[in-house]
Protein backbone atom coordinates (compact mmCIF):
# COMPACT_ATOMS: atom_id res chain seq x y z
CA UNK A 1 0.00 0.00 0.00
CA UNK A 2 1.21 3.41 -0.36
CA UNK A 3 1.59 6.11 1.76
CA UNK A 4 -1.58 8.33 -0.30
CA UNK A 5 -3.88 5.43 -0.18
CA UNK A 6 -2.95 4.90 3.47
CA UNK A 7 -3.77 8.59 3.73
CA UNK A 8 -6.55 8.33 2.07
CA UNK A 9 -8.28 5.97 4.24
CA UNK A 10 -7.79 7.95 6.94
CA UNK A 11 -9.42 10.81 5.31
CA UNK A 12 -12.27 9.11 4.48
CA UNK A 13 -12.55 7.78 7.94
CA UNK A 14 -12.32 11.66 9.48
CA UNK A 15 -15.08 13.10 6.95
CA UNK A 16 -17.39 10.27 7.64
CA UNK A 17 -16.93 10.26 11.78
CA UNK A 18 -20.06 12.10 13.30
CA UNK A 19 -20.20 11.18 16.59
CA UNK A 20 -19.03 9.09 19.14
CA UNK A 21 -21.10 7.05 21.23
CA UNK A 22 -20.45 5.36 24.91
CA UNK A 23 -22.13 2.50 26.23
CA UNK A 24 -24.72 2.45 23.53
CA UNK A 25 -26.43 5.41 24.36
CA UNK A 26 -24.57 8.22 25.34
CA UNK A 27 -23.48 10.88 22.47
CA UNK A 28 -20.56 12.28 22.98
CA UNK A 29 -21.63 16.47 22.25
CA UNK A 30 -18.44 18.14 21.80
CA UNK A 31 -16.27 15.86 19.43
CA UNK A 32 -13.02 17.34 17.76
CA UNK A 33 -11.48 15.65 14.92
CA UNK A 34 -8.22 16.03 13.80
CA UNK A 35 -6.11 14.31 10.45
CA UNK A 36 -2.61 13.93 10.02
CA UNK A 37 -1.48 11.58 7.40
CA UNK A 38 -2.40 8.34 7.80
CA UNK A 39 -3.93 9.12 11.37
CA UNK A 40 -7.08 10.00 12.44
CA UNK A 41 -7.59 11.42 16.39
CA UNK A 42 -11.06 12.10 18.12
CA UNK A 43 -10.83 13.58 21.48
CA UNK A 44 -13.27 14.64 23.80
CA UNK A 45 -14.37 14.91 27.71
CA UNK A 46 -16.68 13.41 29.85
CA UNK A 47 -18.02 15.53 33.10
CA UNK A 48 -19.35 14.16 36.19
CA UNK A 49 -22.14 15.68 35.67
CA UNK A 50 -22.95 13.18 32.69
CA UNK A 51 -23.60 10.90 35.27
CA UNK A 52 -21.57 8.14 33.60
CA UNK A 53 -19.14 6.38 36.05
CA UNK A 54 -17.99 3.71 33.73
CA UNK A 55 -17.41 3.57 29.92
CA UNK A 56 -17.89 -0.44 28.56
CA UNK A 57 -18.03 0.53 24.99
CA UNK A 58 -16.63 2.62 22.22
CA UNK A 59 -17.80 3.51 18.83
CA UNK A 60 -16.94 6.08 16.43
CA UNK A 61 -20.07 6.85 14.13
CA UNK A 62 -21.86 8.52 10.60
CA UNK A 63 -24.41 10.51 10.65
CA UNK A 64 -26.84 7.68 10.21
CA UNK A 65 -25.53 6.18 13.55
CA UNK A 66 -23.84 3.06 11.68
CA UNK A 67 -20.87 2.20 13.93
CA UNK A 68 -17.57 2.95 11.90
CA UNK A 69 -14.52 1.71 14.48
CA UNK A 70 -16.27 -0.21 18.22
CA UNK A 71 -14.38 -0.96 21.14
CA UNK A 72 -14.98 -2.54 24.57
CA UNK A 73 -13.24 -1.14 27.04
CA UNK A 74 -13.33 -0.67 30.75
CA UNK A 75 -12.94 2.64 32.25
CA UNK A 76 -13.59 4.72 35.38
CA UNK A 77 -15.25 7.80 34.77
CA UNK A 78 -15.96 8.90 38.11
CA UNK A 79 -13.80 12.87 37.60
CA UNK A 80 -13.39 14.61 34.84
CA UNK A 81 -12.25 12.27 32.10
CA UNK A 82 -10.03 13.51 28.33
CA UNK A 83 -10.89 11.05 25.97
CA UNK A 84 -8.00 10.51 22.67
CA UNK A 85 -8.51 7.95 20.11
CA UNK A 86 -5.80 8.06 17.37
CA UNK A 87 -6.37 5.61 14.76
CA UNK A 88 -3.74 4.96 12.58
CA UNK A 89 -3.74 3.12 9.01
CA UNK A 90 -0.81 1.42 8.27
CA UNK A 91 0.41 -1.62 5.90
CA UNK A 92 0.02 -5.01 7.90
CA UNK A 93 0.98 -8.78 7.42
CA UNK A 94 -1.55 -11.47 9.02
CA UNK A 95 0.16 -14.19 10.95
CA UNK A 96 -1.80 -17.28 10.85
CA UNK A 97 -0.80 -20.36 13.83
CA UNK A 98 -1.81 -23.39 14.13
Amino acid sequence: MTPLLLASLASYLADHINMVQLNGEYTVPNLAKSLSGAAVTLQYELLPSEKITKVSAISAQDAFGAALTQDDVSIETTTRTKFKHTIIFKEGTLLYGG
